[in-house]
């Protein structure tokens, strides 16, 4: 999704996601970027206007996630779907 400039002056992308799963952090970093995420996603569904189309929120947190942590999610087929799989890796 392509955020007008209007709204990326309000609202604060997340960072991208590359903690490996392995590391002891991996949890504590994993609840804060997917709340990060989640903000964001409600942030721009507060500035959307009706005309505009719905947010994908597959491509944008796919958009968030390093390379080495996307093939996790690769065959993912919705957002659903790809925060199951990183909360179970």
């Amino acid at each position: 999704m392509s955020c007008s400039s209007e709204m990326e002056k309000l609202v604060l992308r997340p960072k991208e996601l590359s903690v490996q799963p392995e590391a002891p952090e991996a949890p504590r970093i994993f609840n804060f970027w997917l709340r990060t995420v989640e903000d964001f996603i409600a942030s721009l569904r507060d500035y959307r206007k009706e005309s505009e189309p719905e947010i994908n929120k597959k491509r944008i947190i796919i958009s968030c996630l390093s390379p080495d942590v996307f093939p996790y999610v690769e065959e993912a087929v919705d957002y659903e779907r790809i925060v199951e799989t990183l909360k179970s890796v």
